[in-house]
């Protein structure tokens, strides 16, 4: 949500010239809202048990889901900063972050 709240106030435009940031703060907002939406995923699981504890299903659901969107922010992050021009040893780690 941090890099939404710094491309809406204009700071990305100033750090990162000349980059169209319009599809990473789409993929920050679709990351956000897959973390948002986790525990709603464990809950509506609890609900189907007969318990109405966690299930193991539900957990596992949701911790792949907020799995999957750390994962995918670290890469938009790296991603940017690759292609925003940085020197070439934080250039290389970013490569290595986003999975290239």
């Amino acid at each position: 949500m941090l890099g939404t709240v710094l491309a809406a106030s204009g700071f990305l435009n100033d750090v990162l010239p000349g980059l169209s940031i319009g599809p990473y703060i789409g993929l920050s907002l679709l990351y956000g809202f897959l973390v948002l939406i986790s525990p709603v995923i464990f809950v509506c699981f609890s609900a189907l048990s007969s318990e109405g504890k966690g299930t193991y299903v539900g957990l596992l659901l949701s911790a792949g889901v907020v799995t999957w969107a750390v994962i995918g922010q670290v890469a938009t992050v790296g991603q940017m900063l690759t292609r925003g021009g940085l020197p070439p040893l934080f250039t290389s780690a970013c490569s290595l972050l986003s999975f290239r």
